[in-house]
């Protein structure tokens, strides 16, 4: 009766422990500066070869040399190892860190416009006679106002952005590796108790019915020792399909190619009781990945605003041109050069729809800020206060 009782506290622990884990993540939190070494580069993205739903697509990816053997057993260092490389959602946070790094391609250029050739051709009618003149200029738009600085700086917040997103990505998937690491460690035992109560109850169901034959008791004893077998035989059954879907949903999360996740090994930590949630708190706001991504996307957003701002100042197109006509009465011909120069008056279009979408965009950003800290504060208090009623219970 003790393994029955202590067993669902040692799975409560357990996954409160992976919600503090991941509510104190290893990122730290600061509004200028990076520490670039916490996160892994962005990998390649790889060109799909068949179509979304050929069966090449909808089969498992191919085998990777660092795969373990399939007959060997796998650890929590070997999962997580295999889950930051190949982890489905890791790569699609690489993926998306390379498309902000692209977005930077374009704000590296420093003229932002293509130049423009004029080329014009014409007869003249003249009393003496015909005469033929052209003009040939070229012209090119130029920004003057420091917007290609500010691309620039808009472009590498962006980039931040999307790294500390990967890396927020890598801490999630990190988590969810450990919590379903140790719910399938939970999970064995659970099997192992539920056949030991199957063959508790068979061995009784046996006694009883041999009681049965001898007269010393009723048959109802009988029909409900049998009841019981059926119990326990069904709590088997429910823990070992609630083991197979555990180690389904975690070779998921960690890319396993295979449709079988081999077996896993390994002990449960003991459990302990949380810090304070004043000490929580403190680590949360230091490193917490969700709150770094977060304070960068505010930074991101001031940067985009700024350069939407900045864009609105006219940019003048300068351009110089060659012209050559012929003189009349057979005087030869009459050549020039003109510099031209062309700005632009922002009486109606001051560039209000960027600049209303940029401004839009940073107080999604900042209210999206203040929603994760006030939302990760009651689920440290929370996980905090369940670790320390299980800790008590154990």
């Amino acid at each position: 009766m003790k393994l029955r009782v202590s067993t669902p506290w040692m799975l409560l622990s357990t996954m409160v422990g992976s919600i503090v884990l991941g509510a104190c993540g290893a990122v730290h939190v600061a509004t200028d500066g990076v520490r670039t070494s916490l996160y892994a580069p962005a990998e390649p993205a790889t060109r799909p070869g068949a179509p979304p739903t050929s069966p090449e697509r909808l089969a498992p990816p191919a085998s990777s040399s660092r795969q373990p053997a399939s007959g060997s057993r796998l650890g929590l260092h070997e999962l997580l190892a295999y889950a930051q490389e190949h982890g489905p959602a890791v790569r699609v946070a690489s993926a998306r860190h390379g498309v902000a790094a692209a977005d930077g391609v374009e704000a590296r250029e420093l003229l932002h416009d293509n130049p423009q050739v004029r080329f014009v051709a014409r007869d003249l009618a003249l009393g003496e006679g015909d005469a033929f003149g052209f003009e040939v200029g070229i012209l090119q738009r130029l920004e003057i106002a420091g917007q290609h600085a500010l691309r620039l700086r808009t472009a590498e917040a962006r980039r931040l952005m999307f790294e500390s997103l990967l890396g927020e990505t890598r801490w999630a998937v990190r988590v969810e590796v450990q919590r379903l690491f140790a719910r399938i460690l939970l999970m064995r035992e659970r099997v192992r108790h539920a056949q030991r109560f199957v063959e508790f109850a068979e061995a009784m169901s046996r006694i009883a019915g041999r009681q049965v034959e001898l007269g010393e008791s009723s048959p109802l004893v009988r029909l409900v020792a049998n009841v019981e077998v059926a119990q326990a035989q069904a709590m088997l059954v429910e823990a070992r399909q609630a083991q197979r879907s555990l180690r389904h949903r975690l070779a998921g999360v960690v890319g396993w190619p295979s449709p079988e996740l081999p077996e896993v090994e390994g002990d449960l930590p003991p459990v302990q009781p949380a810090l304070s949630a004043m000490q929580l708190l403190a680590l949360m706001a230091e490193h917490h990945p969700a709150l770094r991504t977060r304070e960068l996307a505010v930074l991101a957003g001031r940067e985009h605003l700024r350069s939407a701002n900045r864009d609105a100042v006219p940019s003048p197109t300068v351009g110089v041109a060659y012209e050559s006509e012929a003189a009349p009465a057979g005087e030869g011909r009459h050549q020039s050069w003109t510099v031209r120069m062309i700005i632009p008056l922002p009486l109606w279009s001051q560039n209000q729809v960027a600049r209303a979408r940029a401004e839009a965009e940073l107080v999604l950003a900042d209210r999206e800020r203040e929603e994760t800290i006030t939302r990760l504060r009651v689920e440290v208090r929370e996980a905090a206060s369940a670790l320390d009623a299980a800790a008590e219970q154990v």
